[in-house]
């Protein structure tokens, strides 16, 4: 065996090993062949907030988004977990302008009325 031989030999080899060691991960990252279900695990609100498996696991703790359990699998309602981030969306200025002017505007009619 020459040089260049063993070389691509070792690379092969290599490779393999990382593949054979992340294949787990790699399994995991792919999307679910029903991304249609009223339930995403962990990974799926991993993938939502874009945030890693230890803060979701922290947020569970800490009871921050409701979640159900089947065994030891974690699931979270899709829905649930969508309206209640929206419930705490964070005004703009111009939208807080906007209502303060309105409900300005709406007390001074009354009081003049």
């Amino acid at each position: 065996m020459n040089f260049e031989e063993i070389i691509e030999n070792t690379i092969r080899k290599v490779v393999r090993e990382e593949l054979a060691r992340h294949k787990n991960d790699i399994v995991t990252a792919q999307p679910s062949k029903n991304d249609n279900s009223k339930y995403g695990d962990v990974g799926w609100l991993c993938k939502f907030l874009g945030v890693e498996k230890q803060t979701v696991y922290g947020y569970n703790s800490a009871r921050k988004y409701p979640f159900t359990k089947k065994g030891k699998k974690v699931m979270y309602n899709k829905e649930e977990i969508k309206k209640l981030i929206e419930s705490n969306r964070i005004q703009s200025a111009d939208e807080i302008k906007k209502h303060a002017f309105q409900d300005f505007t709406k007390h001074r009619t009354k009081k003049a009325g």
